[in-house]
């Protein structure tokens, strides 16, 4: 049997094992006694790691085993199975090394290390009963501690808005702060250009004063005793018959010194704006940074690390509560994560995408975003607590966790704001106010806004949208946004002040004021006459903003006025502004509004252009003429040109739409053409409905290519190319447009189409009416057209020229650019325009025609009244400034018109009356034969009332009998009445009483007297009275005094000597 004989030979820095076998059968056997085989294996204990990273207070494992090869047989021991393997750990975190033991194969537990440092792990050996058998290959490793695995840095910056539509952020008012502001800008009011209404006063009679005598006792040189005197009751008798006409009221005058005149500062107008700037929350991108700090080569790789932030409580120390500084952003999945994945990117380069790794290697880093909205301002802590697993230890994978905290520093913006405002703004006149907002922060803003209150500002009215939005103004930088305002106030700016809350700014800036087409704006107010005032509000000021644009144009220095803008003079705007004085004057006497608007219609459309000639028809007057032309050509263009013209025509549609719906198309336009047809001949179209949407848009063309209605859609401006034209939109009250009325005043051509173009917002089929009145060779010089049920379908009217006539007419119908064909269409009539024939409309009292003046106030007499008639007149007809005795076209009742005036234009006569008319007696008027410009006569006398218009107070009647001392009454005797006022008396009346002495006067002022001339001696008995309560009517007998003879003998004391 062989015998083996196992020998372990250990080699320290070979991991070979080598057999050394001695075969005795190859030996020469005589030599030796005998033989054994000995078969050697190399055996060893290895440590590892060599060399391992372990972040601190991680523990971790040094594993051995024992290698042999795998030949060793079964049975056999490679070690005894009691042998230990002992190291010692050594390193900075141990005060004294410590003594490890574990079996072979085993690992050594190396536990927490606290403090950085490589640490080593030496003396690894296998014992077996106190003696070393077996060193380990490597006898050391070592273990480097180090302090941070992970690296993490939290940093928060503001999101751009950009960036917060392109991360899907979403937001409400709630997430908006605003900053308040009032700015006022103080307005010096420019020079109150004042316009006079020229009025032709008719003349009074004038009444003569007669001087009372005064009869006296001459003195005697003796002294008188004093004696009883003894009236007879019958001399007390006939004393009592006559009236005590000595009553005199009680007066009160101021005593003290005269007070001077005091001068007032005129009151600037104030431009009051409210509004604020908003501005979003900022929201802001919490980034965590996670970088893996292990060494390369470290093999430690975190993986799957999640992160969590912590957002701080607010006051109320309740996280979550609606008082939190810090929240998550909102986005369309609804609230932000506040637990995001650390990851790093993928192949592509770029997070948040499908292909980004969720693990960390040595040196790499990794990261995780939170959407996070500031709605405090200050510095806000957020903390992170992160979580994952630490992946290359020996000890396998270690699950880690973490925390990190950052800072959000929330600041709000700051803004400064520069106002932008013209120098000079026009009531009426629109303007751009630029709102120029800075952002003096280190934060940007986003989604800005600048908002004003409309229903708070004050001196103007804001025409488009209420906010204006800028996206974002980064830090240092700013944004424009302008808003568009008219003005309700006329003036120049001289101040301006900005009330704001601590983060607002301001700052002011004036610019060159430079209103509709370029004009230069005026400081300068149009003050008309106070007769235009009666015109309805909303087209007086109209009226008043086309004539301020006028006026602007007309005062504007040389070369400033735009390219194509003409120029005129200032008489033109004068002119016009004197036709809406007398516009409200003929309203106040009772015409018609809707005949009142006709008119003012017709002069400021330029009507009268065609009377230039007759006004300067001398050759000497050519150059008086051209100017005058070129004024009409001037305001014309401007008009047509200007918005403030387009709603000056708005208003006078709005107050004729009810008469055209109340008489339909064919009925008003008739009617229209009467009102106007004594003026010079023009040219109207008219289409309308019986109350439905129109479905055609009428337009006007004349043969030298303009047109008349088309619509500008770059403007939003109907387009009035045509020459002394306008444009009248009928609407409803909802807007809808009922009709369309184009209008050439004053033809300057002789050819027109009418091209109606098909309207595809209306219901197709719609019948409507489609009515010409246009220059014609009759009476009136108008003729009417109407097609009746018109449809669009059913033919194209056709207007046959008419032999005479100064114009042609066609029409074309037109569907999208497309003309429309059909047959054609006879007019549903055809007539010639009525000119009627002149009446009287009213006669009223003109309270401030007839005034005596004193020391600044007035007292209304009330002898002039204004007849107003239906047209022009004649002056002849109407006896203008003839002579008293020559008047016999006028009745009054219990009166005399003794002077006629008839005023420019010639539909108004004044009238001077012999005696004042009041409201206590009624008095009616009877006017003969006034004739038109035509030749044609009023067809019968008018009668009617004369209005009393004067309400100051007081005023009475007075009336009576002029008698002779005996009682008998004296007829037709020469009486006088007189007023006193401020320092005197006045006349105001002469005239004489009735065959039986009668006499009245309806009105007289409360201090006045009669005086009543003696027939038979000349001599004059002047009576002073005054009315003692408004409207008292006082009786008065005027009694001459008698005349006779005293005889008698003279007594002494006695009785009895004479």
């Amino acid at each position: 049997m062989k015998r083996f004989i196992f020998i372990i030979l250990t080699f320290i820095f070979a991991q070979t094992s080598f057999m050394v076998a001695v075969d005795n059968a190859c030996a020469d056997n005589s030599r030796w006694l005998g033989r054994e085989q000995i078969i050697l294996y190399g055996l060893g204990i290895r440590a590892e790691p060599a060399h391992q990273t372990v972040p601190k207070d991680i523990a971790t494992i040094v594993s051995t085993w024992l290698q042999a090869p795998d030949a060793i047989p079964a049975g056999v021991q490679p070690v005894p199975a009691d042998a230990e393997v002992r190291a010692t750990l050594r390193g900075p975190s141990l005060p004294d090394p410590v003594e490890l033991v574990t079996g072979v194969n085993g690992q050594f537990d190396i536990p927490p290390l606290h403090l950085a440092g490589v640490h080593t792990l030496e003396n690894i050996r296998i014992v077996h009963n106190g003696e070393i058998i077996l060193r380990a290959t490597p006898e050391s490793v070592s273990i480097e501690v180090i302090d941070r695995l992970l690296v993490t840095e939290v940093t928060a910056r503001p999101l751009s808005a950009d960036e917060i539509k392109d991360k899907g952020i979403v937001f409400d008012s709630s997430n908006f702060q605003a900053y308040n502001f009032t700015t006022a800008f103080a307005v010096a009011p420019g020079k109150d250009i004042r316009i006079d209404f020229p009025v032709l006063l008719p003349t009074l009679a004038r009444v003569e004063s007669v001087g009372v005598p005064e009869t006296g006792i001459p003195s005697l040189k003796t002294q008188l005793k004093n004696i009883k005197t003894i009236i007879p009751d019958t001399l007390k008798i006939a004393q009592t018959q006559i009236p005590n006409l000595m009553v005199k009221g009680l007066s009160f005058t101021i005593v003290g010194e005269k007070m001077g005149v005091l001068e007032a500062p005129p009151i600037p107008g104030v431009i009051v704006i409210p509004g604020d700037i908003g501005f979003l929350n900022q929201y802001f991108s919490v980034m965590l940074m996670v970088g893996n700090a292990a060494p390369e080569g470290s093999g430690l790789v975190v993986q799957d690390i999640q992160a969590e932030i912590s957002l701080p409580a607010g006051d109320d120390t309740v996280v979550g509560s609606g008082d939190d500084p810090l929240a998550m952003a909102v986005t369309q999945q609804g609230d932000s994560p506040g637990t995001r994945p650390v990851v790093k990117p993928g192949p592509d380069g770029k997070t948040g995408t499908a292909d980004d790794e969720n693990f960390i290697a040595p040196g790499e880093t990794g990261n995780a975003e939170f959407l996070v909205e500031g709605r405090r301002e200050g510095t806000h802590v957020v903390e992170m607590e992160i979580s994952g697993t630490l992946r290359g230890l020996p000890v396998g994978p270690v699950e880690i966790r973490g925390r990190a905290a950052g800072a959000v520093l929330v600041r709000n913006p700051a803004f400064t704001v520069t106002f932008t405002h013209p120098e000079i703004v026009n009531a009426g006149e629109s303007y751009d106010l630029d709102v120029t907002v800075t952002n003096t922060s280190q934060s940007p803003a986003n989604f800005v806004s600048v908002n004003l209150y409309p229903r708070n500002i004050s001196g103007a009215t804001l025409e488009g949208e209420q906010t204006q939005e800028v996206e974002t103004i980064p830090a240092g930088d700013s944004a424009v946004v302008s808003f568009r305002l008219r003005s309700r106030v006329t003036g120049s700016v001289f101040a301006a002040t900005l009330d704001s809350d601590d983060k607002v700014a301001g700052r002011f800036e004036l610019k060159t004021s430079v209103g509709e087409l370029g004009i230069p704006l005026s400081p300068d107010s149009l003050v008309l006459p106070k007769e235009a005032g009666s015109l309805p509000e909303g087209l007086r000021k109209a009226g008043v903003a086309l004539l301020g644009k006028a006026y602007a144009a007309a005062t504007a220095p040389a070369g400033a006025l735009p390219k194509g803008v003409k120029r005129f003079t200032r008489n033109m705007v004068w002119d016009r502004a004197v036709e809406m004085a007398r516009a409200g004057l003929r309203y106040t006497l009772h015409e018609p509004l809707v005949s009142t608007v006709k008119h003012l219609l017709m002069d400021f459309a330029g009507n009268n252009y065609a009377r230039l000639a007759d006004k300067y028809p001398e050759p000497d007057d050519a150059d008086d003429l051209e100017a005058a032309q070129n004024d009409f050509s001037g305001f014309d263009d401007l008009r047509r040109r200007s918005f403030r013209g387009d709603v000056f025509a708005d208003e006078i549609a709005a107050i004729l739409t009810p008469d055209l719906t109340g008489l339909g198309v064919a009925g008003f336009h008739a009617g229209f053409a009467e009102a106007v047809s004594f003026r010079p001949q023009h040219l109207s179209v008219l289409i309308g409905t019986d109350g439905d949407p129109l479905p055609f848009r009428l337009i006007l063309a004349d043969d030298q290519g303009n047109t008349l209605g088309e619509y500008n859609a770059e403007n939003d401006k109907v387009i009035k190319d045509i020459p002394f034209s306008d444009y009248l939109a009928f609407k409803d009250t909802g807007e809808n447009t009922l009709a369309q009325m184009a209008l050439v005043a004053s033809p300057q051509g002789t050819g027109y189409t009418i091209r109606l173009e098909q309207n595809p917002d209306a219901p197709q089929g719609t019948p409507f009416t489609l009515s010409i009145v246009l220059p014609a060779d009759t009476l009136s010089g108008l003729r009417q057209v109407v097609f009746s049920g018109m449809t669009g379908d059913n033919g194209i009217p056709v207007i046959e020229p008419v032999a005479g006539d100064p114009v042609t007419i066609t029409v074309e119908m037109v569907d999208q650019g497309e003309p429309l064909a059909g047959p054609p269409m006879q007019p549903t009539s055809t007539a010639a325009v009525t000119d009627p024939a002149p009446a009287v409309i009213s006669v009223v009292q003109m309270a401030d025609a007839d005034v005596i003046k004193c020391e600044g106030t007035v007292l209304r007499v009330g002898r002039v009244a204004a007849a107003l008639f239906s047209e022009a007149v004649t002056p002849e007809s109407v006896q203008n400034q003839a002579d008293r005795m020559d008047i016999s076209n006028y009745e009054p009742e219990n009166n005399e018109v003794v002077g006629v005036a008839l005023q420019p234009g010639g539909r108004i006569a004044y009238l001077a009356l012999q005696d004042p008319v009041g409201p206590f007696v009624e008095r009616q008027i009877r006017i003969l034969d006034a004739e038109d410009l035509r030749g044609q006569h009023m067809p019968a006398p008018w009668t009617g009332s004369v209005e009393a218009t004067i309400t100051d107070e007081p005023y009475g009647v007075i009336s009576g009998k002029v008698l002779h001392a005996d009682g008998t009454p004296v007829p037709y005797a020469d009486i006088r009445l007189f007023t006193y006022f401020c320092k005197g008396y006045t006349g105001i009346s002469a005239k004489t009483a009735d065959a039986d002495g009668n006499y009245t006067w309806d009105f007289v002022f409360y201090s006045s007297k009669v005086i009543a001339l003696d027939p038979e001696s000349g001599r004059p008995v002047e009576i002073p009275f005054r009315v003692q309560r408004h409207g008292q009517r006082i009786h008065l007998n005027i009694v001459f005094p008698g005349r006779g003879t005293l005889k008698g003998r003279a007594f002494s004391e006695d009785g009895y000597t004479p």
